[in-house]
Order: C-alpha cells, then structure tokens, then sequence
C-alpha cells in the first residue's frame, strides 16, 4: 500500500540510526528507487563490494528472483544475503509469495552458496561461498 510507505521509511531510518549508534563506521545508503533498478545500476561499479544484502522488497516471485539474482554479483565472497518473509503467505498463488523464488536461486545457486542456519524462521540467510 503506497500510503504506507511514508511509516516504513520512517521505522526503517530509525532501525538505521539505532545500527548507526551501534556500528558508527559502517557505511550505509538509503537508495529510493525499485529495487531490480537500483541494484543494477550499483552492479558495474560495485560488483562483489558489499558484506550484507537485505532482501525484503516486493513479495511476488518474480521479483524476489531478480532481486536475489542481482544481490548475488554485488555481494563479495563470504557475505551474507538475508531473505526476509520466506514463508509469508498471500493466498493459494504461489508466484505472490517469496519462498518460491528464494528456493529456486538457492536451487540454482547451490555450488556458489549455502543456507545459514538458526535464523528467524520466517527469513532465510545465504552465504557466498563462491563467484
């Protein structure tokens, strides 16, 4: 819900400055902007730079898979992705929900990644393990 969106920047920019007090050399950048859109355009110049990717932006499969695929190349070897709503539900239609696509990538991607465990269960952790 667009109308929505004005809370969940704000709880998000709180979460920030609480990690910022915590963590004060760490760098972090708020990019407005879809996220398939976003991180291609950090790809060419920031291709295997970040330590952690969190992924929690459209619900609907297809989207999931494009981000996740696009979060591969940008984060180095080591760094962790962190799926957010792995089992959320919306209905009977499974391309509307994120387990899908976050199987399918961890499927595919099996020789260069690896699944963390003692995670929240409703998200999944992946470690680069390979380029």
């Amino acid at each position: 819900d667009p109308a929505a969106m004005g809370a969940v920047e704000a709880r998000f920019d709180r979460n920030i400055a609480i990690a910022k007090a915590k963590c004060p050399e760490v760098a972090v950048h708020k990019i407005k902007s879809r996220s398939n859109h976003a991180l291609a355009k950090l790809l060419p110049e920031h291709a295997e730079s970040f330590d952690f990717i969190y992924v929690d932006g459209s619900h609907q499969a297809a989207d999931v898979l494009t981000d996740l695929t696009l979060a591969f190349g940008l984060c180095r070897v080591g760094g962790l992705i962190a799926c957010d709503d792995y089992l959320w539900q919306f209905g009977q239609n499974p391309l509307l929900v994120p387990k899908i696509a976050i199987d399918s990538f961890v499927n595919c991607f099996t020789l260069k990644v690896a699944p963390l465990n003692g995670v929240p269960l409703d998200q999944l952790w992946i470690r680069k393990r390979a380029a």
